[in-house]
């Protein structure tokens, strides 16, 4: 890499970077990898989103009154909890917490205790920080249509290393920018190739 980073760069690198795409895409079974971003970290992702939901409050597509459902589990000072209780209440939207009675004994229980506080809800923002590498995440499965998780936990990716979901019904800006860089200098490489 450090005698020819421009090979590097434009002929491995970003095939690596798609490859890894692809096995995330695989592994939490997203329906085409342009749904998959690779960032930094799980606290990253959740500031991306919430920025989203705060230009959704701003553009009107969600409105004065609008809430997000968390559960009462996020730890107390967790960036992501303060992070949605300031864009949220910022927009003049509210928050409920659902309160899981512990010990739950069954994941049904959880369930019914998420839908008390989910009627109406519109996205399903999953925070698996520390699921992937302990549980099979399928984000069909948990209908997910925006989901975090880190990889540098029990995954055994190098550090600082996390993916966002962003399902195709869902995708913004937000969730296309770090994905359209790569893939527009990718197709110019399949081009120059071709040429």
């Amino acid at each position: 890499m450090h005698w020819q980073p421009g090979n590097f760069f434009f002929n491995h690198l970003q095939r690596q970077i798609l490859h890894s795409h692809t096995i995330i895409k695989d592994l939490i079974n997203a329906d085409h990898v342009d749904e998959v971003s690779i960032v930094d970290n799980a606290t990253t992702t959740a500031a991306i989103v919430l920025q989203n939901v705060g230009w959704a409050f701003a553009d009107g597509h969600f409105q004065k009154g609008d809430a997000v459902v968390m559960l009462h589990c996020a730890f107390q000072i967790q960036a992501v909890k303060k992070s949605i209780e300031a864009y949220v209440t910022h927009a003049e939207g509210s928050v409920i917490v659902v309160h899981l009675p512990f010990p739950m004994n069954s994941n049904e229980e959880i369930i019914v205790e998420f839908r008390k506080g989910e009627e109406g809800v519109e996205r399903v923002f999953v925070d698996a920080a520390h699921a992937i590498g302990c549980v099979h995440v399928d984000v069909k499965e948990i209908g997910a249509d925006i989901c975090v998780s880190n990889l540098h936990k029990w995954f055994f990716c190098p550090p600082y290393v996390a993916f966002l979901y962003c399902h195709k019904s869902h995708l913004s800006p937000a969730c296309t920018i770090m994905w359209f860089h790569f893939k527009r200098q990718y197709m110019c490489n399949r081009l120059k190739k071709e040429i």
